[in-house]
């Protein structure tokens, strides 16, 4: 019961926050006094009611507070040089531009630069900044504390500064975490052709920049895309695959086991915010399983995305990966039960897919809406081609570790390999080619809200109607031993 209430409460909080980036009031003096009066009614009658809209007010409002304050921070200048070390680059091979990405000295602030290619420049340099410096005001690029833009500046490379610990920290691991990166790239690339290299390197490690402009479109067409972005859903597959390779071993074993090959995971991927958001939230949903009988899945999701939300409000409304994360993990613990009614043996192939599916049902819903259209043959590519994915992850790593061993014996794995990413490309590059793959849709906010209105309704009903035929039906979700 009470779990059941801190839900609600954290629940009240969220809510609160995603108002407050929208709206900004000045409400300081009605939160001070509006929780005064609960304050002291809660104490003059004395009644659990009281006391309970009481707290629920100081959640909304102080959610509704720090909403306002992250969505209004105004950048107080623009300057016209900034000095910092270079953390991150993207780099399509198609595209004449590159953007990367640099950390202000000894301040939580980024500039986005934009430049040719014939920039050599590499992560972990120090370099000076100067050009037409403008304010990044939006709350969608705060989010990730890029303050800055710049397109085409004066470029120069510059020693490196004395720093503090914490400073020299974040430098060593932007440069082991891209060296990490491209060191297994290369290995896969070296084993496989393309695209099918680019694909292995993006399901291991995210990202799709050797991906070609059409081959990119055919899989936004077919509302594939997603697989190259390491979300909630990946981590949480690695995280069931791993329990059902366990299932045999002690509960704390299968537990633990399954948080360290998630980090590990992570870690692979580059640590990157997102990341590190999703195997917080898949650790503490598996770590809350240690509680047996007491746990509650979505208290325990709650608390977490509050967490999170806590640490960086602007998430809530404005970072995608964070989104997607909490509805793929919330689709799997309440839409699993009934998703899992289809299958009545249970094996790693079935549980894979009942987490697809399900995690699906709440997620292609947001995926419509921001995206402006509607994949026709997205549910069918989904079904055929995420049940693969987790192989695809699992061979891709043993190719590179087979390659660190042996280069010849890497070409026998790789095959494996081969097959499996062949297989996906051509199942996107058939169903992208039906007439009818996509639709263009007007999917707006009021769109949005019905649907997951009416999502909520079909598992309220779905309950009662297994609560009339007495079924012991559980909610189910993906970490389930």
């Amino acid at each position: 019961m009470k779990a059941k209430l801190l839900g609600i409460l954290l629940i009240g909080f969220l809510a609160g926050t995603a108002a407050g980036t929208f709206f900004y009031y000045d409400i300081s003096n009605f939160f001070i006094a509006a929780i005064a009066f609960f304050l002291v009614m809660s104490v003059a009658t004395k009644k659990w009611i009281h006391i309970f809209v009481s707290l629920a007010a100081i959640f909304i409002f102080a959610g509704f507070e720090m909403g306002c304050n992250a969505a209004n921070f105004k950048i107080k200048s623009e300057p016209t040089s900034i000095s910092g070390f270079i953390a991150k680059v993207d780099q399509n091979i198609y595209q004449k531009s590159i953007n990367f990405y640099v950390k202000e000295k000894e301040k939580d602030s980024y500039l986005e630069v934009r430049t040719g290619k014939d920039v050599e420049y590499k992560v972990g340099d120090y370099v000076l900044i100067s050009g037409n410096i403008t304010a990044a005001d939006l709350p969608k690029y705060k989010k990730d504390h890029i303050y800055y833009f710049v397109q085409y500046p004066e470029i120069r490379k510059i020693k490196k500064p004395n720093s503090g610990r914490y400073e020299n920290f974040l430098v060593k691991k932007a440069i082991l975490i891209n060296r990490l990166n491209e060191y297994i790239s290369d290995r896969i690339s070296a084993v496989l052709p393309q695209p099918h290299a680019a694909l292995s390197v993006g399901v291991l490690l995210g990202g799709s920049s050797a991906f070609s402009k059409d081959l990119s479109s055919k899989f936004s067409d077919t509302g594939i895309t997603h697989i190259l972005a390491v979300s909630g859903y990946n981590v949480m597959i690695i995280a069931t695959v791993l329990f059902k390779f366990l299932k045999k071993k002690p509960q704390k074993i299968k537990i633990w086991g399954a948080i360290f090959g998630v980090w590990v995971f992570a870690v692979l991927t580059g640590m990157s915010a997102s990341v590190v958001r999703a195997s917080i939230m898949a650790s503490v949903l598996i770590i809350a399983k240690l509680a047996g009988r007491d746990y509650y899945p979505f208290s325990s999701l709650m608390l977490t995305a509050s967490i999170m939300v806590f640490l960086n409000p602007l998430i809530l409304m404005y970072d995608l990966g964070f989104q997607l994360s909490f509805l793929a993990v919330l689709g799997i613990i309440y839409f699993g039960p009934l998703v899992g009614l289809m299958f009545k043996k249970r094996n790693i192939f079935t549980e894979i897919i009942i987490a697809t599916i399900s995690a699906q049902i709440l997620t292609m819903p947001l995926i419509a809406y921001y995206f402006g259209k509607v994949s026709i043959v997205s549910f069918a590519a989904n079904l055929l081609v995420l049940p693969a994915i987790p192989f695809l992850m699992l061979f891709s790593f043993i190719t590179f570790a087979v390659y660190l061993v042996s280069p010849f014996l890497a070409l026998g794995v790789g095959f494996f390999n081969w097959v499996l990413a062949e297989y996906v490309v051509k199942t996107i590059l058939y169903l992208s080619s039906l007439p009818w793959a996509k639709v263009n849709i007007e999917f707006g906010f009021t769109a949005l809200i019905v649907v997951y209105i009416l999502l909520i309704d079909i598992k309220i009903l779905s309950l009662r109607y297994a609560k009339k035929k007495k079924e012991n039906l559980h909610d189910y979700y993906s970490l389930a031993g």
